[in-house]
């Protein structure tokens, strides 16, 4: 395993310096202008592959600075090669999903959450890459679960006798967004109207105390 695993750094970092290499051919490319000033695609591949920070966001909402335990771009290589193998595995063993498949998982989503593909695409990602991610997902627990056979006497004995994790005070979750002025009420509603997420719409325009701290979640103290 140990060898293996060497074998995959020294292939994987080979990989990236191939990548970026093939990226810095057109390194005088502008990406960005700064008050004029030019950020160029070779700046950007040269810093990403040393960045030591990321910012994240902790369970509570709150952003946060984290180190980085291998560069960025090592990372990113890290993730494609596992979701390719991922897939691969998936169709050797005929558990590929269908393109049915992938786009009722979509419309699942959609019901879990009705703003699943707007908070995506907010992110950046198109619907392919959407897609692409829900078929990553699907080969995974398909190879996971295709030879488990769990019957539903065994899962009705499971909830008898373990009820108490089944069970749950009642409570509730609510969001808002705290406006003063009907012309910030009508702004809201058309922005949510829109297609926009809750989050979004609550970050640019409420007026909350706490939003940096609660991101439009309602907290009563």
């Amino acid at each position: 395993m140990r060898i293996w695993r060497n074998g995959f750094v020294l292939l994987g970092a080979a990989l990236v310096a191939g990548l970026l290499g093939g990226c810095n051919q057109n390194q005088g490319d502008v990406i960005a202008k700064v008050n004029g000033e030019t950020i160029t695609t070779k700046e950007f591949f040269e810093y990403m592959k040393a960045k030591p920070q990321v910012q994240v966001v902790l369970p509570n909402g709150q952003p946060a600075t984290a180190d980085v335990a291998d560069t960025i771009a090592f990372q990113v290589l890290q993730d494609l090669v596992r979701q390719k193998v991922i897939v691969q595995l998936a169709k050797d063993a005929k558990l590929e999903p269908t393109t049915a498949e992938i786009q009722a998982e979509v419309e699942f989503q959609r019901k879990r959450e009705s703003n699943f593909v707007n908070n995506l695409k907010e992110r950046g990602l198109t619907l392919d890459q959407i897609r692409d991610s829900l078929r990553v997902d699907l080969s995974r627990e398909k190879l996971l679960t295709h030879d488990v056979k769990v019957t539903d006497a065994e899962v009705a004995e499971f909830i008898k006798n373990n009820r108490a994790s089944f069970t749950a005070p009642e409570m509730f979750i609510g969001k808002w967004i705290l406006v003063t002025s009907e012309q910030r009420k009508r702004e809201v509603d058309r922005d949510l109207l829109a297609g926009s997420s809750f989050v979004t719409v609550a970050r640019r325009l409420s007026e909350d105390p706490n939003l940096k701290e609660y991101l439009g979640d309602y907290r009563q103290s």
